[in-house]
């Protein structure tokens, strides 16, 4: 059995002219609030963290994962809460062979998340 420490550190949003996935932008309509949150899936096991306010959020919140299949990968998601319903921001997968096998942390990297529906 393998033990996954992933910390979820911070996000920031980079672009112009952004909108949630489906909507367009109406005259007059005011910006978008963001209210985020980051899910994480290994397997069958989904952890999530708390919601931050603003465009570039800060976690900082740890979680663990046990998984007897190191072939298998890590989904990340960005969620931005709503009060009907959430829309996804982004997500990134990350095959478990590409993680770098350590007892110390590393020094964490930033990536471009892709945003489109799974």
């Amino acid at each position: 059995m393998s033990l996954l420490s992933v910390t979820v550190k911070k996000a920031r949003y980079v672009g112009d002219n952004w909108k949630p996935i489906g909507e367009e932008h109406r005259p007059g309509q005011k910006g978008i609030q963001f209210n985020t949150y980051v899910t994480l899936k290994l397997q069958n096991v989904k952890s999530t963290t708390v919601t931050v306010k603003g465009p570039n959020p800060t976690w900082n919140q740890d979680f663990l994962f046990e998984t007897n299949d190191v072939n298998t990968g890590l989904l990340m998601e960005v969620w931005n809460k709503g009060m009907l319903w959430d829309r996804a921001l982004g997500y990134h997968w990350l095959p478990l062979p590409a993680v770098h096998y350590s007892n110390e942390e590393g020094p964490g990297e930033w990536g471009r998340w892709t945003r489109s529906w799974l």
